[in-house]
């Protein structure tokens, strides 16, 4: 019984922090994005490619077509890439 009960205490602080997350995406992330160039995209692309960016919200920025964290290293010198 301690067992199913720490499970669904465990589940709930699950979906309690997911909603969290989602919330602050929106309250955060969303105003401020900025709208990417076609450069500017396949840049993107390619830092996430890489495996050099910040995973979830670089991959929310390809999935958009805007970037929360404008002015982007990687975008004011590609060079950083290499």
């Amino acid at each position: 019984m301690n067992i199913l009960i720490s499970l669904v205490i465990f589940i709930g602080i699950l979906v309690i922090g997911y909603v969290a997350f989602k919330l602050s995406i929106r309250i955060f992330m969303v105003p401020q994005a900025k709208p990417l160039t076609d450069e500017e995209y396949k840049i993107c692309e390619e830092v996430v490619r890489k495996g050099k960016a910040i995973p979830f919200i670089c991959r929310w920025a390809l999935k958009n077509r805007k970037c929360p964290c404008k002015p982007c290293d990687f975008l004011n010198s590609p060079s950083k890439l290499k």
